[in-house]
């Protein structure tokens, strides 16, 4: 060794296989896919959670929708509700015209539906009519006794005849007469027309006749009069004020509404 140089140790450097790099290349590898598939399963359930989110802002956004166009059908049928259809819901029921085939088969029709629908709620009847043939009448009468519920019955304007009689079969102390309302009671008429034979005639009246008994049974079992007194009565036109009605006991109570005031009399 030449004078004056240092002497140092000499370090032999340390080589590594092949080998060992390979694995720490395939360990780098790994880690890196690890990491993207931790960032790519962030990334999913991010994208999921935003798709619930909006699926939930669907949803409600549709039944928001069904709910305004429910409402808007709503509306419409409240704008066209017709006022007899409305009155008929709340069990009310208008004879204002002679007593016709299609009148007394609307009411009757109505009067069963309603009791089949709930015959627990009363029925009212307003009566203004200048009365018709006894059949309907009858049809009428007979509706009144088949329902449940109670059957309110008032005069409004006129009852004559048949719509007289319909006032009477009431349920009782519902009957009803306004002030100025004005009950006709007669007997049952027939029709003759030349054309019948004696025989068709005398089966006619005695048709009439019998129609005639039992009307008068039914008003006696509802009025303070014997038999024969309402008998006599019906042989003529007999037109009665509200008080004589009620004493004769067609109705049961007048009622009449103050003026400014929301009381009803009795």
């Amino acid at each position: 060794m030449p004078v004056g140089v240092p002497k140092v140790r000499y370090i032999k450097p340390e080589y590594k296989d092949e080998d060992e790099d390979e694995d720490e290349d395939e360990d780098k590898d790994k880690d890196k896919d690890k990491l993207a598939d931790k960032s790519y399963k962030v990334e999913s359930q991010f994208d999921l959670d935003n798709w619930e989110y909006e699926n939930e802002e669907e949803e409600e956004e549709e039944e928001e929708e069904e709910e305004e166009e429910e409402d808007e059908e709503e509306k419409k049928k409240l704008t066209w509700l017709d006022l007899h259809d409305r009155l008929y819901r709340e069990r009310a029921f208008f004879l204002f015209q002679e007593l016709t085939i299609e009148t007394t088969n609307h009411v009757v029709g109505l009067m069963i539906y309603l009791n089949m629908d709930d015959n627990t709620k009363e029925q009212f009847i307003y009566i203004n009519s200048p009365g018709g043939r006894v059949i309907y009448g009858l049809s009428i009468h007979g509706a009144i006794g088949a329902v449940l519920p109670d059957v309110h019955t008032t005069c409004m304007g006129v009852a004559a005849s048949m719509a007289a009689f319909a006032l009477a079969s009431g349920s009782l102390t519902k009957r009803l007469a306004c002030p100025h309302s004005r009950i006709m009671i007669h007997q049952p008429a027939s029709a003759y027309t030349g054309e019948e034979s004696p025989d068709e005639q005398w089966l006619d009246g005695s048709q009439v006749m019998a129609i005639r008994r039992r009307m008068t049974e039914f008003l006696v079992s509802r009025m303070p009069h014997p038999y024969w007194v309402i008998y006599e009565d019906q042989e003529r036109n007999v037109f009665m004020t509200p008080e004589e009605a009620r004493l004769y006991g067609i109705v049961d109570a007048i009622g009449f509404r103050l003026f400014f005031s929301s009381e009803s009399i009795i």
